[in-house]
């Protein structure tokens, strides 16, 4: 409810104002004002004070994303979506082995699955499903990682194969993964069959929600066990940019010019979406930045039809999952030979990094005098992508999966 009423507001000051001479409300205009809503709405005032101030810097966080054009424009929450509580003083402490001592609630009984390491700074506890977890940030001094001198390798994103690298492996969808997901379609089509507004229709929706926590928690697990994989084994990561969003629209048109193949397209939506691109890649930049390693995005295009040997392009150059060049007769699995594409291009110059070692540092600018006056250089990049890792270096020895 507050993040609504606070989202409401910076709605509402957002539309008044002409696009040229906008004003916007951030978290210091809205912070003064959360004393008297708090008196003015009994049930808000038994909430600890730095929770409602937590909800405000969130939501806060969610619109400097959407200035910075990096996600859209916060939505407003339903009553059955996932709520929670943060504590940013930390004023939650351990009583015990299992359990936690949280503003105005007292000691409550949870499972601790691994020893708090550092000086705790912040609580959080939200809800997924009929479950509740409470995770707790901690700050630990850690040294700063040398840079990696493994191998380059280039990573292929699909549905059949969820990867392809060039170095030859795959990596198909775990089948507990595609079982459960089979499941959470099933639970669906019972719940829609339901009543609305039934009590079948909520225990049938109750499962749907314990089926999809269950189906989120083994994708995450297989992508960090992935994601480990990489970023301890090769020294720089090229993986293809893609356009998710883009590639997930729905197909069904308008009733003037309605789509074509709309069950097919939707079909392969929910594939894309449940292989977890984006998160994948999203896991691979920070912990690269923990090894050392860098993750580079190099275009997609045409890289599907694209000989590895030659540099042939043609569209008959792929049949189905077999790749095979009318110039030069290579033969490949066509998500391999794409994968050692996006190393080519790599070598070549092509693609941004977007994570891992010296990622987030600023470019330095560099001041040069022209005519008697300063003049300011085109910025340099602060990390220079071929410079980590020497054409030719190979990696020996197996590869280990690290603990998450």
């Amino acid at each position: 409810a507050l993040w609504n009423v606070a989202n409401r507001q910076r709605v509402d000051v957002l539309s008044k104002w002409p696009r040229g001479d906008r004003r916007f409300v951030s978290y210091l205009d809205q912070q003064p004002q959360l004393t008297e809503l708090r008196e003015a709405i009994d049930w808000l005032r038994d909430v600890p004070c730095n929770a409602c101030q937590g909800v405000l810097r969130d939501l806060d966080k969610a619109w400097q994303r959407l200035f910075k054009g990096l996600a859209d424009r916060p939505n407003f929450k339903r009553r059955w979506d996932s709520v929670g509580m943060i504590d940013p003083a930390f004023r939650a402490t351990w009583v015990g082995d299992d359990w936690i001592r949280l503003p105005k609630l007292g000691r409550v009984h949870a499972v601790i699955h691994r020893p708090l390491a550092g000086s705790p700074k912040t609580c959080t506890v939200t809800r997924r499903g009929d479950h509740w977890f409470a995770s707790i940030c901690t700050e630990v001094q850690i040294p700063d990682p040398c840079v990696s001198r493994r191998a380059v390798v280039g990573i292929d994103r699909g549905v059949t194969s969820i990867l392809a690298d060039s170095d030859g492996r795959t990596v198909a969808p775990p089948d507990r993964l595609v079982r459960m997901a089979k499941l959470v379609d099933v639970a669906k089509a019972k719940a829609d069959r339901k009543q609305k507004g039934s009590n079948n229709r909520a225990k049938a929706q109750r499962l749907v929600t314990q089926r999809q926590m269950k189906e989120t928690d083994i994708r995450r697990e297989f992508l960090h066990e992935e994601s480990r994989y990489y970023a301890e084994c090769y020294g720089v990561i090229v993986v293809e940019k893609l356009k998710i969003d883009n590639m997930t629209k729905s197909a069904k048109g308008t009733v003037e010019e309605p789509g074509r193949n709309v069950k097919a397209k939707a079909g392969l939506n929910r594939a894309i979406l449940r292989s977890g691109w984006g998160q994948f890649v999203t896991m691979l930049c920070y912990k690269a930045e923990e090894t050392g390693a860098i993750v580079v995005e190099v275009p997609a295009a045409y890289s599907s039809q694209t000989c590895s040997e030659c540099g042939h392009v043609a569209s008959e150059n792929r049949n189905g999952k077999r790749f095979c060049c009318v110039s030069c007769g290579h033969e490949d699995d066509a998500d391999i030979n794409a994968a050692r594409v996006l190393v080519q291009r790599y070598r070549n110059g092509e693609g941004a990094i977007i994570g891992g070692y010296n990622s987030k540092l600023k470019p330095k600018k560099t001041l040069r005098v022209t005519k008697g006056k300063k003049k300011t250089c085109a910025a340099t990049p602060a990390v220079d992508a071929r410079s980590f890792v020497k054409a030719g270096t190979q990696i020996t020895g197996e590869a280990h999966v690290g603990t998450l």
